[in-house]
This record gives C-alpha cells, structure tokens and sequence, in this order.
C-alpha cells in the first residue's frame, strides 16, 4: 500500500480526533499529505465564522480550494479525504472528480451530519461527487442510504494508543486531577440534571469543560473545572477519576462517542448510559457499566465506590478488550482504507 498517495484536509489542531486519524493512516506506509482546514478559535475569523455558521454558510477562510487544486495539479492522487469538510466547495469537487477521474473522493464525518446544527447549506450539493461516505453514527447509515447515497460505510469510534493509555500518575498530578467521580465534556441540559443530581444525593462531582462556567456555584458538590484538557493532560484526568462518567450527546443522537473508547483504553472505568453499541463494544458488570437512570447511575456509583477491587477489575478488562478488539484508529480505518483503496 505504500504507493498510494492520499491528500487528507481536516481540523488539524492539537486533540483534534482528525489529526488522529491523519496519524493513523500515515503509520499505514501511505503517502499522506495534509491540508489543515483549522479556523482560528480566537479573533475576527472566529468571529464571522461563528456567525456564518448560525446561518449555515461554511466560508473557506483558508482558501482550501485553492491549496486542493493546486496540490492535484503538481501530483497525482489515488483519493483525497475528506474529514468533515463544510467549507469544502461542491464546483471543486465536480471538478476533481471531471479532471482526475482515477482520485477517490472519501468524506468523513464524527458528528450527526442529519442534524441541521451540523450542516451548511452546500454540504448536501457536495455529498454526490464523494465515492464513498463514512459515517460514525448508525441512524446516519440508515438516512445516508434513504437519501439515496450508495457507497455509504459505518465505523465505530476510536482511540489514539500514543495519547489514549494508562499513564503513572505523578503526586502533582493526582494533586491536580484526582476525583471520586468525573466528566470530561460540553453543559447539555440532560447530562446536567443527571449530575446535579448525583450531587444533590451527596456524591461530589469533577465536571471539566469551558462551557459549564455559570453553573460553578449551584452545589457545593458540583466541582467544575473549566479549563480544557487536551494529549496527556486529558488521559491524566481519566486516569486519576475512579468513575467516569459517559454521558451521549442527544443532539447528535449518539449511540456512543469517542469517549466511549479513549476512556477504557486509558484504563478508566466506564459508567456510560445503556444503548446497544455500547453493550456490543463491552460487556456491561465485566468490561464496562452502564445505567438506564438517574436512580440506577447513583446506585452504581455507591457500589463501584465501596467496591473498588471489582471497580479495577472492569477497568482492566475494558482495556484488555480495547486492545484485544483493535479498537484503535490504525486498525479501525485501516479496514477502511484496505477496502477503499
């Protein structure tokens, strides 16, 4: 494989799960070459893309067409990838496709893309020119298909092993991350209530992320942290919590997420809600614990927190299952590519 050429164009910003994947398939001996489609997270860019956004117009602040076009005309490609892609033109892609009829056109996506929050308004006009669409969401297999998209693949989320793994904690570090019970990710409104209520039943609560900030003085117990934690510092965090929690994203209609994966292969116990992929990723009291309800997510963490030895046990076993599945994005998508390719 390794005379395939491949030019990749995704978010490439560090923690971005697209740069992982960029790393993936350059350890598969291809020839990768890499456009970042990262827009400023600070400052006027930012700004009038947030603001475009909300009206579903993706604008191409790093004149990606142009960087695409010119890249093809100086080598020859055998597919150029596509990760998530909203600013990408539709008249580039006819134009590739015209031009260089032997360069696959692959689009993938981690989010919902059947949710109008995810989309722009020229994202279905590029859908047609893709050779293959790759979905992580199951009820997107099913709609892509609907909507008439033949070459539609499914894949699970993955893990990076150089970020996502067992780290010895250092006594600063456990100074810093070390916790009863913990969530790494957005506020949403369900996930909240879920927590707070944890918290209101006596149970202190670590929650980390940017957008929990006004809710820091509701309860004493609700310990929120509003920092984000990216590489090393994120599978710090899981590895120093006895219980993390999994909490799905209802906007994105998730069956499970990546935290699914990357929290087990740090060795982390799992305390996800209860869908059938999760149950088919682990085995629920063995490899991973789920809940159904508040009523059933406070009693297992009363148990999972006087039990610690089972606590371990399940934590060790998700991480034998990780590796013994080949849960990773290497051979989660090198699957992908051995069949697209």
């Amino acid at each position: 494989m390794s005379n395939k050429r491949i030019l990749y164009v995704g978010d490439l910003w560090y923690g971005s799960t697209a740069l992982w994947r960029l790393h993936a398939l350059q350890k598969m001996n291809l020839d990768v070459t890499a456009i970042d489609s990262t827009v400023a997270t600070k400052g006027w860019k930012n700004l009038l893309y947030r603001f475009f956004f909300k009206l579903r117009i993706g604008i191409d602040f790093n004149r990606l067409s142009r960087q695409i076009s010119q890249r093809c005309k100086e080598s020859t490609y055998h597919a150029l990838w596509v990760d998530k892609g909203l600013a990408m033109s539709s008249s580039l892609l006819k134009s590739i496709a015209r031009k260089y009829p032997d360069t696959k056109l692959i689009y993938f996506s981690p989010d919902d893309m059947f949710n109008p929050a995810n989309q722009t308004l020229n994202y279905f006009r590029c859908l047609p020119f893709y050779n293959a669409i790759i979905t992580t969401k199951s009820t997107n297999l099913v709609e892509y298909k609907e909507e008439g998209f033949k070459n539609v693949l499914y894949v699970q989320k993955s893990y990076e092993p150089s970020i996502h793994r067992p780290i010895e904690l250092s006594e600063l570090d456990k100074s810093k991350f070390s916790c009863d019970v913990g969530f790494i990710g957005n506020f949403e409104k369900p996930r909240f209530q879920s927590i707070l209520s944890l918290a209101k039943s006596g149970i202190s609560v670590s929650v980390k992320g940017p957008a929990w900030k006004e809710y820091q003085l509701i309860n004493p117990l609700l310990k929120i942290d509003t920092n984000s934690y990216f590489g090393d510092d994120y599978s710090k965090v899981i590895n120093a919590t006895k219980i993390n929690l999994g909490f799905l994203h209802k906007g994105n209609r998730d069956q499970h997420t990546a935290r699914s994966i990357e929290i087990p292969a740090c060795k982390g116990f799992l305390l996800a809600e209860r869908t059938n992929e999760h149950l088919a990723l682990f085995k629920e009291g063995q490899e991973a614990e789920f809940f159904g309800s508040d009523e059933e997510l406070k009693e297992k963490v009363v148990y999972y927190l006087a039990n610690e030895t089972k606590r371990l046990a399940i934590a060790e076993a998700g991480y034998q299952r990780c590796l013994r599945d080949q849960y990773d994005n290497y051979h989660v998508f090198k699957k992908i590519i051995d069949q697209l390719l």
